[in-house]
């Protein structure tokens, strides 16, 4: 995907998962998981505090079953690396 049109934002429409906390200390959008990323929203979202996550290859929100009403639990590394592996529990 290239550009920023209404055609391109359609598309991330269904294969992009937001993650909220709930925590007075970290109001907000704190990690993001889609397919995949453009090298500067990727960029975009670090530099904004937004861990940027991607399903493992193969995986999809609908492959996974995931409509987008699910908790996800994000279980992070202390020291976190680029490419690393995680585990999200999905909690309906």
């Amino acid at each position: 995907m290239s550009g920023s049109t209404a055609a391109t934002w359609s598309g991330w429409a269904s294969t992009i998962i937001i993650i909220i906390c709930t925590f007075d200390c970290c109001q907000g959008v704190r990690a993001v998981i889609a397919e995949s990323y453009e090298r500067i929203h990727r960029s975009n979202l670090v530099g904004m505090g937004i861990v940027p996550f991607q399903y493992l290859d193969g995986e999809t929100a609908a492959s996974l079953g995931l409509t987008g009403t699910e908790a996800l639990t994000v279980e992070l590394p202390q020291n976190l690396q680029p490419g690393q592996t995680v585990t999200v529990q999905v909690s309906v």
